[in-house]
């Protein structure tokens, strides 16, 4: 009557379907936690000026500082780092972090 049952403990953390162990780095921003954070912020670390900024107003063609900026931020939290090829004009362009190999 009193004697110790073994327990079994399992976890099931689940949103929209998908488990956190198949997560990619892609499917991370489905989960609204993640989302939010990344987003708050890429976007503080994008809005705060950048005085003297060696940048300029469009560092690729089509695209703000501030877009600039803000998808920098995403590639470092998303991917853990952001990379970007310097042109011989000094025209910046923002590479895909998943294709860079070294």
């Amino acid at each position: 009557m009193f004697r110790k049952k073994e327990e079994i403990r399992s976890y099931s953390a689940t949103t929209v379907g998908s488990f956190f162990d198949d997560l990619t780095n892609g499917d991370a921003m489905t989960i609204p936690g993640v989302f939010s954070a990344v987003t708050m912020i890429s976007n503080a670390v994008a809005s705060a000026t950048m005085e003297n900024s060696p940048l300029g107003r469009e560092p690729q063609p089509n695209m703000s500082l501030y877009s600039w900026m803000n998808t920098i931020v995403k590639n470092i939290l998303l991917h853990g780092n952001a990379f970007v090829m310097i042109d011989r004009n000094k025209v910046f362009k923002l590479l895909d972090p998943t294709k860079v190999t070294m």
